[in-house]
C-alpha cells in the first residue's frame, strides 16, 4: 500500500491535513508531521527516514512557501531531491502540488533537470487536479467531493469555528460604539445545489442589552451570498459576499441610543432594513477582510440611512470528513 510524505508550510497546515484525509479516505496511507511524530523521538531523523521510506513525496507550493526564507519544508525538499538523484527516472515518486497561484522555484536536481521537469498536479482546479492525483497514487476508482470546491484545494463546505468582526466606524455613534468587537461563535459556508456559494454565521455582541435586542430582532444569525463561482485566495482581488434583510423593531422595544447613552424606548414600531456589503479571501483557512454595513431606518415615511465599517476574521476547518455533509 502508498505511503505519501505530505511536505508543507506551517502556513498551509489546514489544507494539508485537509488532503491527507481525502486520501486516506480513499486507501491511501500518508505521513504528516503533526500526526506522525511521536512524543520523544528524533524528529529530524523521523522525518528524514519517513521521505526516504515513503512510496511518494507529495510537495505543497503555495505562496505561503514562496514567501518563506526559513522553513524545514526546505530541509525536507533538499533530502527529496537526494532520493530523486537515487530512484530510478521512469517511475513517479516525487509530486509537485500547487494549491494557489505561486511560482514554484526551478530548483536544480542534477543532470541538467529542475523541479519544473516534473508534470505539477493543479489543484486549484480541484477536482481534476485531485482524481489525477489519486490515479497517481493508485487509486482506481477515487472517490472525492461531488461538488466543485469553494475555492481551489478546498472542500466545498466549511465550518466556522470561531472569530470576530470588529467596527472601526459606526455613523453617529458615540465614542464607545467605535472598536466594538462582536464575536462569531459558529457557522458554515458551503456550495448550493445551483453551485453558488452561501455562507451562515451567528454574531454575538459584547454588551447583554445589545444582545437582547439583537435576539429580539432574529438578528443574531445571517445568511451571506457570495457573488463570485469561487471564494477568492488573492487578498488584493477579494470576493464579495452581501446580506439583505427587512425587520421590525415593535413599538416599547428598548433599542440602544446610538445618539447617546443608555437606551431608548421605542413610541412605534420601526420597520429596518440591514445590509452589509463582505470584501474577504482565504489564506489557510482563514477567512479575513472588510465590510460595510447600513442600516435603513423607516421613520413617517423617509428613511434615515446609519453606516459602519470594520474589519473581520473568520476561523473555519474541513468538516468531519472529507465527505461529510454540512445541514442546510
Amino acid at each position: 500500500m502508498s505511503k505519501v510524505f505530505i511536505s508543507y508550510v506551517r502556513e498551509d497546515e489546514k489544507v494539508a491535513t485537509y488532503l491527507s484525509q481525502v486520501l486516506e479516505a480513499n486507501g491511501v496511507n500518508t505521513w504528516l508531521d503533526k500526526e506522525s511524530l511521536e512524543p520523544g523521538v528524533r524528529w529530524k531523523l523521523a522525518i528524514e527516514n519517513a521521505i526516504r521510506g515513503g512510496t511518494y513525496f507529495v510537495c505543497l507550493y503555495s505562496r505561503s512557501r514562496e514567501a518563506r526564507d526559513k522553513s524545514y519544508a526546505n530541509e525536507e525538499l533538499i533530502v527529496a531531491i537526494e532520493e530523486i538523484r537515487r530512484r530510478p527516472s521512469n517511475k513517479s515518486w516525487f509530486i509537485p502540488v500547487k494549491i494557489d497561484e505561486c511560482e514554484i522555484e526551478a530548483r536544480p536536481i542534477g543532470a541538467g533537470e529542475t523541479i519544473l521537469d516534473f508534470q505539477i498536479c493543479d489543484l486549484r482546479e480541484w477536482s481534476r487536479g485531485i482524481t489525477s492525483l489519486l490515479r497517481i497514487l493508485g487509486v482506481d476508482e477515487p472517490k472525492i467531493d461531488v461538488n466543485e470546491p469553494l475555492a481551489p484545494g478546498y472542500p466545498s463546505a466549511l465550518e466556522i469555528e470561531g472569530g470576530y468582526i470588529s467596527y472601526d466606524f459606526i455613523e453617529g455613534a458615540p465614542a464607545i460604539f467605535q472598536g466594538m468587537e462582536h464575536r462569531v461563535p459558529q457557522g458554515w459556508c458551503r456550495r448550493r445545489q445551483d453551485n453558488s456559494i452561501i455562507a451562515y454565521f451567528e454574531l454575538y455582541a459584547p454588551l447583554k442589552q445589545f444582545q437582547d435586542f439583537n435576539r429580539l430582532l432574529g438578528y443574531t444569525s445571517f445568511h451571506a451570498f457570495c457573488m463570485d463561482s469561487q471564494i477568492s485566495l488573492d487578498p488584493n482581488a477579494p470576493s464579495k459576499f452581501v446580506y439583505e434583510r427587512k425587520l421590525i423593531a415593535p413599538k416599547g422595544t428598548f433599542a440602544p441610543n446610538l445618539e447617546g447613552a443608555g437606551m431608548i424606548e421605542l413610541p412605534f414600531d420601526m420597520p429596518f432594513t440591514s445590509s452589509f456589503t463582505a470584501y474577504g479571501s482565504l489564506h489557510g483557512f482563514v477567512f479575513s477582510g472588510k465590510f460595510d454595513t447600513n442600516l435603513d431606518l423607516e421613520v413617517f415615511g423617509h428613511i434615515k440611512r446609519q453606516r459602519s465599517a470594520g474589519v473581520f476574521e473568520i476561523n473555519m476547518r474541513s468538516p468531519a470528513g472529507p465527505f461529510a455533509h454540512i445541514a442546510k
